[in-house]
C-alpha cells in the first residue's frame, strides 16, 4: 500500500526525454548560495559522466530546477532519488562544518563585523533553517519522440527561465543554466 494516497505510478520508457522540474522544500531559496549552487551542479555532471542519462538543458534556479535527459542506466526516479540524495546529503555537510566551526569561533564573516562564533555570522536565513533541501516529488513530462515540438518547446522553457524569472536579461549570462547547443539556439 502507498503512503500518500494519491501517488501515481511513474512511466518508465528507453529512448524518450523526459522534462523534470523540483522544486525545493517550501520554496526555500537555498540556491541563492553560490556554493551549494555548485555543489547541485557537481552532483548533476558527475551522475552524467556516470553514464547514468544523457543531459540535454538544465537550469537551476534559486527554489527550483528544470531537466531534459534521457535516461540511460537508471529509470528517471533512480535518477532523481540519486541527484536529489547525493545533493542534500553535500549541502546539509557543507552547512553542518560552517556550524561546526562557528561555534568553535573558526568563522566569522567580515561583511557582517560580527564577533567570531557569533552564530549566524557565515549563513543566511535559509542556511539557519535548512533541514531539508528537496520536496518529496518531482513533476515529469514524457516527451514522445514522434514530436518535434515538444522537445524544442520544453528545451526553450528551460533556456529562457533565468529571463521569465528576472534573474538576467540574456540566459547566457545566468551561470547555472547548461544547455547542449546542438540542437539550436
Amino acid at each position: 500500500m502507498y503512503k500518500y494516497k494519491n501517488k501515481t505510478k511513474r512511466i518508465y520508457l528507453k529512448h524518450c526525454y523526459y522534462f523534470v522540474t523540483v522544486k525545493t522544500f517550501k520554496n526555500k531559496r537555498i540556491f541563492q548560495n553560490e556554493i551549494y549552487a555548485k555543489i547541485f551542479l557537481n552532483t548533476l555532471l558527475f551522475l552524467k559522466q556516470r553514464g547514468d542519462f544523457e543531459l540535454s538543458a538544465c537550469v537551476l534556479l534559486h527554489n527550483h530546477f528544470h531537466l531534459l535527459l534521457i535516461p540511460k542506466k537508471k529509470n528517471i526516479s533512480e535518477i532523481m532519488h540519486d541527484l536529489k540524495s547525493y545533493s542534500a546529503q553535500k549541502i546539509n555537510n557543507h552547512r553542518r562544518s560552517i556550524t561546526t566551526n562557528q561555534r568553535r569561533g573558526i568563522l566569522a564573516s567580515p561583511s557582517h563585523n560580527n564577533h567570531k562564533g557569533e552564530a549566524g555570522s557565515l549563513t543566511s536565513e535559509v542556511d539557519e533553517n535548512l533541514k531539508h533541501v528537496w520536496q518529496r516529488s518531482f513533476y515529469y513530462h514524457v516527451i514522445e519522440n514522434d514530436n518535434e515540438n515538444d522537445f524544442e518547446n520544453h528545451y526553450e522553457y528551460i533556456y529562457n527561465n533565468p529571463i521569465k524569472h528576472g534573474y538576467v536579461d540574456n540566459p547566457n549570462n545566468w551561470p547555472y543554466l547548461i544547455v547542449d547547443t546542438k540542437y539550436h539556439i
